[in-house]
């Protein structure tokens, strides 16, 4: 997969951090040590709001500059179905998925600059996955959150 100009021209953060999920590929989920996952729709302006707020937050966080951030494109076949046995419909809202040990422990979609706080303390605790690995009664989605915009 290619990055779209119109998502290229928000990446603030080290090109070399993103790593773009080909259309026969699945999301690593289960050999994730810590990372996020980004659900791009090509289609939408809502997916790219999201994708810019994501980078402004990631480009504000110190210390996890080798975190990696997987783009996936909503569109691909593996990608809902990745997007399925996760229990998650996609809906073109950049939805983004913070992940610990193979585990989603946060999930945001339909967001855009105003969450910035939300994407900062989601991203601040990838800081400290042996915390959210170790189990801090969270589960497997340790928080949910759509704006009203994607509702």
């Amino acid at each position: 997969m290619n990055l779209p100009d119109a998502y290229r021209r928000h990446v603030i953060i080290a090109p070399e951090r993103l790593v773009l999920v080909g259309p026969g590929e699945s999301v690593p989920l289960c050999s994730m040590e810590s990372g996020i996952v980004f659900i791009l729709a090509k289609w939408s302006g809502q997916s790219q709001l999201a994708f810019r707020a994501l980078n402004k937050a990631l480009a504000q966080t110190e210390g996890l500059a080798d975190l990696p951030v997987y783009v996936a494109d909503t569109d691909s076949a593996m990608t809902q179905e990745f997007l399925s046995r996760i229990g998650e419909t996609p809906s073109g809202g950049g939805e983004t998925y913070w992940v610990v040990g193979g585990r989603i422990q946060h999930k945001l979609r339909g967001y855009t600059d105003k969450d910035l706080s939300s994407l900062l303390s989601f991203t601040k605790e990838l800081a400290h996955p042996v915390l959210l690995a170790n189990g801090d009664g969270k589960g497997d989605v340790g928080t949910e959150r759509e704006t009203e915009e994607a509702s």
